[in-house]
């Protein structure tokens, strides 16, 4: 006689597709698997019939929806598409259309903060970590000079507000909000330069 502490295996018939398979401490297991079991479950109910086959609306792929609101045919699809959004929804509000990514709008406007703090006579130091507390390090030529860290955001407009790690001031001196057709705004406002020498 099993102990309590025994599981027992018990051998049945899947309702679904008929084969017989083994359920280890489930005396109750009517399906061999879940897909089996959603499947005879959309059968049974006639689910089936009502949701007609769709195109995948990302890759084309015609599959069988598992609800009406299924529009993509693989989780990857998905997440493509959610990708594929941001990233329009980013292009739209910074104004940079022609530009394939994120990281190149980024770039142009860490590209331009650099420009003009070379004009205002800084010395400029780029991070080249994908990943980094801050953006930019400038340094007013002269010894003794602290250097300022940059964190640059692009922006639609200049009324944005700091949120999250780009609040955190420990991370960075000043940050630089860059628009689109490339005008800058430091916050704080920079030192007055011309006191230092």
């Amino acid at each position: 006689m099993p102990s309590q502490y025994e599981k027992q295996y018990y051998i049945r018939d899947c309702l679904g597709c008929g084969i017989e398979f083994t359920t280890h401490g489930l005396p109750n297991k009517k399906y061999c698997t879940r897909t089996c079991g959603g499947r005879h479950y959309r059968t049974k109910n006639n689910l089936s019939s009502i949701i007609e086959k769709r195109h995948c609306n990302w890759c084309g792929f015609l599959f069988q929806p598992k609800n009406k609101n299924h529009k993509r045919c693989t989780i990857m699809c998905k997440n493509k598409m959610i990708s594929n959004k941001k990233s329009q929804e980013y292009k739209d509000t910074t104004g940079y259309n022609n530009l394939p990514n994120r990281m190149a709008c980024g770039a142009i406007s860490e590209l331009r903060v650099m420009v003009d703090l070379l004009a205002r006579g800084y010395m400029v130091f780029r991070n080249c970590s994908k990943n980094g507390s801050t953006d930019l390090i400038a340094l007013w030529p002269g010894p003794h000079q602290t250097p300022l860290r940059f964190e640059v955001k692009t922006v639609a407009n200049l009324n944005y507000a700091p949120n999250g790690r780009y609040a955190i001031e420990e991370y960075f001196d000043h940050w630089a909000k860059v628009t689109h057709d490339g005008e800058i705004q430091y916050d704080p406002e920079l030192p007055n330069t011309r006191e230092k020498k």
